[in-house]
C-alpha cells in the first residue's frame, strides 16, 4: 500500500499536476467567471472594497501616492484601512497585471486566478516533497485550492490567496526534522507573507505551526532534547536572529492594527463566528448530506451563512480514516510520519476552534 501511496514518475509529474489544475480551473472557475470572463464573483460591497484596496496599493507601487494607511475615505478616521483587510501581500500580483496594461476588472479577475493557480501548485509541491504519487498529489491540491468552502465563501476574495500555509508548514516539518535554521527561517518568511496577505489566516497558521511543534515534540521528545544539549552559542545566536528578523517584518503591518482609535468587535459577536461541529456539515452541494441523513444542518447566529464549512465527502473520509489508523497500533507503520503528525494537528485545530 505504502509503496502504490509514495511511488512516482517525476518527469510526467509537472505536467500531469498542470493538466489537472487546467481541467479543474475550468471546470470550477469558468461559471465564476464566464466563458467570456465577463462576470466577478461576490456581491457589490465586498468585491467594491476588494478592488478599491487592491488599486490602492498598485497606486503605491507605482508611486501615484506616497501614504497607504490613510486612505481618502471615512475622513477624519485615520489609518483607515485597518478597518478592514489590507492584502499588501497578495496585491503586487495585482499589480502586475495593471502595469501589463489590463483594466481594473480583467486584472482583478487575473488577480483571482492567480490566487488559486498559486494555491494549487503551493501545495502540490509540498504533497510531492512528502513523497506522495502523482495522483495523490493532484488530488490533495486540488482540495486545498478548489475545496467546497473555498467556492462557497468566494465573495470572501481578500480570503483567496494562502499559498504560504502548506509551504510554511513543511519547511517546520523540516526543520523538526533536520534542525537547519534554513527551514526555519523560511518557515518565518512565510508565516510573515500570510500575515501581510491577510492576518486571519496568519494568526491561524502561527496556531497550527505551535501545534506541530507540540505534537512533533510529544511524538520526537528525546531526540529534540538531544538536539537542545549540543547546540552551542552559535545555535542560539542564529535561531534569535531568525526571530528578530521576522518580527521586524511583521512591525509594519500589525503595529497599525494595535492603534487605540480603532474600534474592535464585541467578544460575542467573534464566538458567533466559531464553527460548530454542524458546520463542517453544512454547506454540501444542493444540501444533498442533509437529505441524506435526513436531518437539516444550521447554526442558530446571526451569520449561518459564515458557517458553510462541507470539506466534501473525500476529506470527511480520508482525514478520520487516517486518525483510525493511527490509533490501531499495528497499523501506525502504515501512516508516514508527516501525515500523521498533519493529522493530529489537523485534529488538535478542529478541536480547539469549536
Amino acid at each position: 500500500v505504502a509503496h502504490r501511496v509514495f511511488s512516482a514518475r517525476p518527469a510526467v509529474a509537472p505536467l500531469a499536476l498542470a493538466v489537472v489544475f487546467a481541467a479543474s480551473a475550468a471546470v470550477v472557475l469558468v461559471p465564476v467567471f464566464g466563458r467570456s470572463f465577463e462576470l466577478i464573483p461576490g456581491g457589490v460591497g465586498d468585491m467594491s472594497l476588494v478592488t478599491y484596496v487592491l488599486e490602492h496599493s498598485h497606486k503605491l507601487f507605482t508611486g501615484q501616492i506616497s501614504q497607504f494607511w490613510n486612505a481618502p475615505f471615512f475622513y477624519p478616521q485615520p489609518n483607515v484601512l485597518v478597518l478592514s483587510e489590507n492584502q499588501l501581500g497578495a496585491a503586487p500580483f495585482y499589480s502586475f497585471y495593471r502595469s501589463a496594461g489590463l483594466d481594473r476588472e480583467t486584472s482583478l479577475q487575473a488577480w483571482i486566478v492567480t490566487g488559486f493557480a498559486l494555491n494549487y501548485f503551493a501545495a502540490a509541491i509540498v504533497f510531492r516533497r512528502l513523497g506522495f504519487a502523482t495522483h495523490l498529489t493532484a488530488l490533495g491540491a486540488f482540495l486545498f485550492a478548489f475545496s467546497v468552502p473555498q467556492m462557497l465563501h468566494l465573495g470572501h476574495t481578500q480570503l483567496t490567496y494562502r499559498f504560504p500555509i502548506p509551504l510554511a508548514w513543511y519547511a517546520a516539518y523540516r526543520y523538526f526534522q533536520s534542525g537547519a535554521p534554513r527551514y526555519l527561517a523560511a518557515c518565518g518568511l512565510l508565516t510573515c507573507w500570510q500575515f501581510y496577505i491577510t492576518p486571519y489566516y496568519g494568526f491561524f497558521l502561527s496556531l497550527t505551526l505551535l501545534i506541530t511543534a507540540l505534537v512533533y515534540a510529544v511524538s520526537s521528545g528525546e531526540e529534540l532534547a538531544q538536539r537542545l544539549r549540543r547546540a552551542g552559542l552559535r545555535s542560539a545566536l542564529t535561531h534569535a536572529g531568525i526571530a528578530a528578523g521576522c518580527i521586524l517584518l511583521l512591525v509594519p503591518v500589525l503595529v497599525p492594527y494595535t492603534a487605540a482609535a480603532i474600534p474592535s468587535n464585541p467578544l460575542n459577536e467573534v464566538l458567533e463566528l466559531l464553527p460548530r461541529p454542524q458546520s463542517y456539515l453544512m454547506g454540501s452541494r444542493g444540501d444533498y448530506l442533509a437529505k441524506l441523513m435526513a436531518t437539516p444542518f444550521t447554526v442558530a447566529v446571526p451569520y449561518p451563512w459564515e458557517h458553510l464549512m462541507f470539506p466534501g465527502i473525500v476529506a470527511i473520509v480520508s482525514v478520520p480514516a487516517v486518525w483510525i489508523l493511527l490509533l490501531v497500533r499495528r497499523q501506525r507503520t502504515a501512516v508516514p510520519p508527516p501525515v500523521a503528525i498533519g493529522a493530529v494537528t489537523l485534529l488538535v485545530l478542529v478541536v480547539l476552534t469549536l
